[in-house]
């Protein structure tokens, strides 16, 4: 659990800079936070992702760069109140920020809050005039988020995305075909990844977890090798061009599909919806049966469903078969649930849950 800063010899100038912490800037201020309890659980004695420290990080910036936007120019994050708060959820409200979006920034705020001594600083969603339906997080899929989903002829535009960056194309033909996240995209290692019969999937992964995504097809195999051929350039055999960071290529596949348009706001598509893509084709491979957001079985066969949940699961390197909603929707309406059908899919293959 979070110590707060006052409780921590970095107060009186135990820190990497060597000068109290009131005395310093506040960069520095929120570096020495990070670097102390940015790894650190809220709530539980546990340490956190380094995916949620790096997000933490992000969004912490992100508000007092916000705050100073708004006329709060804070240089002690000591003195952040209740009104600095309010400000910044306003300014959330006024973009019509997503729920998860919300959910995930006000985490943050509990987490700064709590390490500078303030743990009940934060209060519930309604004290910041955040309505119940702006808040309510859905975590299960109600229209496919799927390009093809959205009229969107993939391999067209991907190719149009390759001629203009072919590190940014390979990223996405590798989401399109192994159903990776845009981080795992660029830390793949192709040649050390590629069993011939698996594509073993380890860095960058949440929760660290790893997992083996079945190499079935022949444009599986193109796309691979492909990549790896690619990946001969790199200093470190994966898709990060050399002399960028990791965080320089994520940032370039970003900015290189809002440039073709694969955003929400123009053609209602997001790299994310490559992996959709390859969840719900998946599913309808294993169980013969379109997913609940792409239309409902004439005849529905309860144990092809949970075998494809579980598979499209463990493919996709989540713990649990009920969190693949995300991806497929929700079981048939009307049909009794499995008793297993929230299985720990990791518990045989090898892998820690979540």
């Amino acid at each position: 659990m979070i110590e707060a800063i006052q409780f921590t010899g970095a107060m009186n100038g135990r820190n990497i800079y060597g000068i109290p912490f009131p005395q310093l800037d506040l960069k520095k201020q929120i570096s020495i936070l990070l670097k102390l309890f940015g790894d650190e659980h809220i709530e539980r004695n546990k340490k956190t992702s380094d995916a949620t420290k790096k997000a933490r990080a992000f969004i912490i910036y992100q508000v007092f760069s916000d705050l100073k936007s708004n006329g709060f120019p804070i240089k002690n994050v000591l003195n952040l109140s209740q009104k600095h708060i309010q400000s910044v959820v306003d300014l959330w409200l006024k973009d019509e920020k997503a729920a998860s979006t919300m959910q995930v920034r006000f985490s943050a705020l509990r987490w700064l809050t709590r390490s500078i001594g303030k743990p009940d600083m934060i209060k519930g969603y309604a004290y910041y005039g955040i309505a119940d339906e702006q808040i309510k997080r859905t975590y299960v899929a109600q229209v496919d988020k799927s390009w093809a989903g959205n009229s969107v002829f993939t391999s067209e535009l991907i190719a149009k995305v390759t001629e203009h960056d072919p590190w940014v194309g390979i990223c996405l033909e590798m989401m399109e075909q192994f159903g990776l996240r845009i981080r795992e995209s660029v830390l793949i290692k192709p040649k050390y990844s590629d069993s011939g019969t698996n594509l073993a999937i380890e860095e960058g992964t949440k929760g660290k977890r790893t997992r083996n995504v079945p190499i079935l097809t022949a444009q599986q195999r193109i796309v691979l090798d492909r990549a790896a051929l690619i990946a001969k350039m790199t200093k470190n055999g994966n898709l990060i061009p050399s002399g960028k960071t990791e965080i320089q290529a994520v940032s370039r596949i970003y900015y290189v599909c809002k440039k073709f348009g694969i955003t929400k706001d123009q053609l209602n598509i997001t790299p994310h919806g490559l992996r959709h893509g390859y969840a719900n084709d998946r599913y309808e491979e294993v169980s013969g049966m379109p997913s609940t957001v792409r239309g409902k079985p004439v005849n529905f066969d309860a144990e092809k469903d949970l075998l494809a949940r579980e598979v499209v699961t463990r493919e996709l390197g989540h713990a649990r078969t009920s969190i693949t909603a995300a991806y497929t929707g929700s079981r048939v309406q009307g049909r009794p649930p499995l008793k297993s059908h929230d299985v720990d899919v990791n518990k045989d293959a090898g892998c820690d849950s979540a």
